[in-house]
């Protein structure tokens, strides 16, 4: 859309006899910022909002239009002048503003249907942890907001977790993640297992936008937090309630253990990872989450490892924890469910 302008505006300056003076590349730097501005904003939008009759797409049509035509107004009035320069100043401010506009609305919107168009995801199996399964997942997020992006490949860079992950999640069908975040450890999954479904539930609106997208067809998210469920009909055979557990009070605690073990089928397991405080001199991470959640203003609820499974076992179910191999880690796996 910027190049359109770019080449509109000096074709029609020539067209009109008018030469391009130096104010009239001096502004056309600001002109071009402009139609970088409108060009962002629609992207932006389309990343979170592909479906261009969304209420959010209308909104950011809009928003562009009105900001062009302020603009517009503003240095076309400049067009009226006796003076040479601001007629000049004027008649290049008000062709690159409105080549711009036509750009950021006709051009673009079908770029993006062509950059957004329907994409196959590499099938067949693969190693879990490989440099393949990364790969596989990171395509999943390559059309999203930068920080959602840059977020998943660290974390599964950095994370043990994912390293372990397969161990306990094992043939899933249908799962529920509570507190899934960007949905990382979701898409995780569905790349070992091509059959399963994930059904997340995450507080937060844009966490849960993003991960919805990241699922796509093969699940949904919701906006919700425990001690509530996804509402999904049926049993499930996994649930997983990743490093979330320090975020919920001992009465929720309680009282979506009960929901799960009723949610469960006969095989079902509850996976969960949490952090357990130890003796350990630097607990950096525990450190870290812990001045986030004093900066949000939320309680500091890290539990010992005999009162998660003492919550878990009077939900009735079976408890087994397991340590993370990785030296020097705080989390560890709690593993229950009815037959296991």
């Amino acid at each position: 859309p910027v190049a359109f302008a770019l080449v509109s505006t000096l074709g029609t300056l020539k067209l009109i006899g008018r030469p391009l003076d130096i104010p009239g590349i001096m502004l056309w730097v600001v002109i071009l910022g402009m139609g970088v501005d409108y060009a962002v904003y629609y992207a932006c939008t389309v990343q979170r909002h592909p479906d261009e009759a969304s209420p959010a797409m209308n909104t950011v049509k809009l928003s562009i239009f009105l900001s062009a035509a302020t603009t517009f107004i503003g240095f076309g009035v400049l067009t009226l002048a006796n003076h040479s320069l601001l007629r000049s100043i004027g008649l290049v401010s008000l062709l690159g503003i409105g080549y711009s506009l036509l750009g950021a609305y006709f051009i673009l919107p079908t770029l993006m249907r062509k950059i957004f168009s329907p994409f196959d995801f590499p099938a067949g199996a693969v190693q879990p942890a490989s440099r393949e399964h990364v790969r596989r997942v990171l395509l999943r997020y390559r059309l999203l907001p930068g920080y959602p992006r840059v977020f998943a490949r660290f974390k599964m860079k950095l994370d043990p977790m994912f390293s372990e992950l397969h161990r306990y999640v094992q043939n899933p069908r249908r799962m529920l993640d509570i507190g899934c975040g960007y949905g990382v450890p979701a898409a995780w999954l569905l790349e070992l297992h091509p059959e399963a479904k994930v059904y997340g539930l995450e507080p937060d609106e844009e966490r849960a936008l993003i991960a919805r997208r990241v699922i796509g067809a093969r699940g949904d998210v919701q906006v919700g937090r425990a001690p509530d469920l996804p509402d999904v009909e049926g049993s499930v055979d996994h649930v997983l309630m990743l490093d979330m557990l320090h975020l919920i009070d001992d009465r929720e605690l309680q009282l979506v253990f009960q929901r799960i073990h009723d949610k469960l089928g006969h095989d079902g397991m509850l996976v969960i990872r949490a952090t357990v405080p130890s003796d350990r001199k630097v607990p950096w991470k525990r450190w870290i989450e812990t001045a986030r959640l004093k900066w949000t203003g939320i309680p500091e609820r890290f539990r010992g490892e005999r009162e998660i499974a003492g919550f878990m076992e009077a939900a009735g179910l079976t408890v087994r924890v397991h340590a993370s191999p990785v030296p020097g880690v705080e989390e560890k796996w709690f593993v229950g469910g009815k037959g296991y």
